[in-house]
This record gives C-alpha cells, structure tokens and sequence, in this order.
C-alpha cells in the first residue's frame, strides 16, 4: 500500500467515525422531541415544501420515506394535512403550533450541543473544515 493509499484509508475511517459520531449526539439532542428525520421534514415545510414531492425532492429523500414520515408528523399533531384547494386530488400539509414549538426546542437543543462540542475549536479551523467539507460533499453528487 502506497502513502496515498493508507491516507486515504485514514480519512476514510476518520470522517466515518466522524460522521456515526455526530448522528449520535445530534439524535439524543433530538432525543423527547423527534427523530432527526421528522425534523428535517418539519424544518422543509415550515420553509415553504407543502407536498410530498416538494419534501422528497428538498430533502433529497425517497416519495416512501418522506411519506412515512409525514403520516406519523401528521399523527403527532405537528403537521396537518389538507386537500391542495387548485387540485383536489393532492394533498399539502403545513406545520402546526406544536410543530413550531418543537422546531424552536430542536434548535435551541442543537446549538447548545454545538456550542459544547466546538466551543473549543478555532473560527478559522471552522472555516478551514467547512471548506473541506464542502468540496467532499459536492464531489460525493
């Protein structure tokens, strides 16, 4: 194995480790309010996504599983669901009060938990790691 190989390897394992790391923090910050998936919806429609095909496609999610998804919100009471008034046969939905609520407890649960992991990092290592992280999620697409 060349240099190139085994660093590629390490940064491969790294950002993994990185990446189930960060799931499980932001999920038990989540944790009593809902799943980061049902947030993610939530957060969709209350910027505008009212169908399913519009959440799909913001979320880059498959029709079935925003699908799922929006049911459940639905039966939470922190979306309502109602037929489309120009196409009776679509439906949209919109977020309630207790979606509101619930995205506002999601963000305040969030920034504390950034504040706490990366209250010691440096702006500019920030910058420097977005940048890098950037560049890997548009060669990923």
């Amino acid at each position: 194995m060349n240099r190139v190989d085994s660093t590629d390897a390490a940064v491969a394992a790294r950002l993994s480790h990185v990446l189930r790391v960060a799931a499980q923090v932001w999920e038990s910050t989540l944790e009593g309010t809902a799943g980061s998936g049902q947030v993610r919806i939530l957060r969709s429609v209350a910027a505008g996504a009212t169908g399913l095909v519009e959440i799909s496609s913001a979320l880059e999610l498959d029709h079935s599983t925003v699908s799922v998804g929006v049911r459940s919100l639905i039966g939470r009471g922190l979306l309502e669901s109602a037929s489309d008034p120009r196409d009776r046969r679509r439906r949209r939905v919109r977020i309630t009060d207790a979606g509101e609520s619930l995205l506002e407890r999601a963000a305040a649960t969030e920034a504390q938990a950034l504040a706490r992991v990366l209250g010691r990092v440096e702006e500019a290592e920030l910058v420097a790691a977005i940048e890098v992280l950037d560049r890997v999620v548009s060669t990923l697409r």
